[in-house]
């Protein structure tokens, strides 16, 4: 293996998730939990539908189903059904999810803080550039139906 990126962002990855993990303890809030709350936060569009949602997490319906129904229960999200299609769940934060999308991003300020120091500006700013291409490679890969360039198809 030439370049071992994936090792650093899997390192990476894991301390983000467990910084967060303990940074969010008292609130008892899974990590999926807090990508849909931030998600929700940040989207244009009031209020989103769930299937929005879960084209902007890359996440399976199912797993999300189940994701939003736990945030439900904890009362960090309301689902209502759309007044003109009423196939199609509008999502929106209440008061409690919209303090803990507050206390989540000051952590993330925090972590975000702590692992770019000593980087210059520059590089941060090519590295996300980078890393926004490449998981835009990753999720165009995965629609192809993870078929490989050269080797064929890879069996799942």
């Amino acid at each position: 293996m030439k370049n071992p990126m994936g090792r650093w962002i899997s390192i990476i990855h894991r301390l983000s998730h467990s910084y967060m993990a303990t940074a969010m303890s008292p609130e008892k809030i899974g990590c999926g939990e807090f990508g849909a709350l931030f998600c929700l936060n940040s989207m244009d569009r009031e209020p989103p539908s769930q299937e929005e949602l879960r084209e902007k997490l890359e996440m399976d319906k199912g797993a999300l189903a189940r994701t939003l129904a736990g945030m439900e229960d904890k009362g960090l999200i309301t689902r209502e059904r759309d007044r003109s299609d009423r196939r199609i769940l509008r999502l929106g934060l209440t008061s409690r999810g919209k303090v803990l999308v507050e206390k989540k991003i000051s952590a993330m300020d925090r972590w975000n803080e702590t692992i770019s120091e000593g980087i210059d500006e520059g590089d941060l700013e090519t590295t996300a550039r980078t890393m926004e291409r490449m998981a835009k490679n990753a999720v165009a890969f995965r629609e192809r139906g993870w078929k490989k360039k050269t080797e064929g198809e890879i069996s799942e």
